[in-house]
């Protein structure tokens, strides 16, 4: 049974100068009023809308708690493990048991199209892309909408349109100007996609021969990792510091960043950094 906040209920109830039976009126019984106000207890969804309805109550303003945050958090956790069947498990779980509230629609979808992309089947991914984007600007949480243009211009590189790919980036480099994070003052639920938007920005400035451009963002990820004393992506950041290297006839930087890299990938494997060192090692 889900647990609303009951006393919500019964303060709109005598704003509105309404009682128990008034409300209950063609809805439920006086009885179910009495104690979705005392006790928070709900029946059905249904008889809930109904209510909320005649009181002019939104979902938010009636929940305890949020029934799909601490889900999505854990699902987050997951696939920034590269966890990807079980985000996907999580998600499909996600959509048959839990509320999800309107802010948090815009991560459920942003983190089903990452799932994809990451596992590779970026048509997936790109339709849960456009699923996001078509949200109103006026509703758009602007964290979520510029990670999923991240990932709609990653989509586009693997297609070899880097001119598409350099449209959506576009959004992403206007949301981190106008979201200044120079104080690492970033929420935690946040830093992992400020460093994903910034390695992606590192990778397709080296696709397109800026390996000046493509330092300075990889500088910006490296600083929030420093700040934040962490090591996530460290080794993938530091293969794209290789290959500036490289294009910059640096060999012995770009050996020590590879073998910087190979050191974390013996101590925490990651299918993608070790993608990643294959391909490196390929071009040397």
């Amino acid at each position: 049974m889900v647990s609303v906040n009951g006393e919500i209920f019964r303060q709109r109830r005598k704003e509105l100068h309404l009682s128990q039976m008034q409300l209950a009126d063609g809805i439920a019984s006086q009885g179910t009023i009495s104690s979705l106000e005392c006790f928070g207890a709900l029946p059905c969804m249904r008889i809930l809308e109904e209510i909320m309805n005649r009181l002019h109550l939104s979902l938010e303003d009636v929940m305890s708690i949020n029934p799909a945050s601490s889900v999505l958090n854990n699902l987050q956790k997951e696939l920034d493990n590269e966890h990807y069947r079980r985000v996907f498990d999580g998600l499909e779980n996600v959509n048959k048991n839990d509320i999800v509230f309107p802010k948090d629609k815009q991560r459920l979808l942003y983190l089903r199209a990452s799932a994809y992309f990451h596992s590779g089947r970026i048509e997936d991914a790109s339709f849960w892309c456009d699923q996001l984007m078509q949200i109103p600007d006026k509703d758009k949480d602007p964290l979520y909408h510029a990670l999923v243009h991240t990932i709609k211009a990653q989509v586009w590189q693997q297609k070899n349109d880097l001119y598409k790919a350099s449209v959506c980036f576009q959004n992403v480099e206007e949301f981190l100007l106008s979201h200044n994070d120079k104080n690492n003052d970033l929420p935690s639920n946040a830093i992992h996609g400020y460093v994903r938007m910034y390695q992606a920005l590192a990778e397709h400035a080296l696709m397109n021969q800026n390996p000046e451009t493509a330092q300075k963002y990889l500088r910006r990820a490296f600083k929030i990792l420093k700040a934040e004393n962490s090591s996530w992506h460290l080794g993938e950041l530091l293969i794209i510091d290789a290959e500036i290297a490289g294009e910059r006839m640096l060999d012995k930087e770009k050996t020590t960043s590879i073998m910087a890299a190979q050191r974390l990938y013996e101590i925490m494997p990651s299918p993608k950094l070790g993608r990643m060192l294959q391909n490196v090692s390929s071009k040397s």
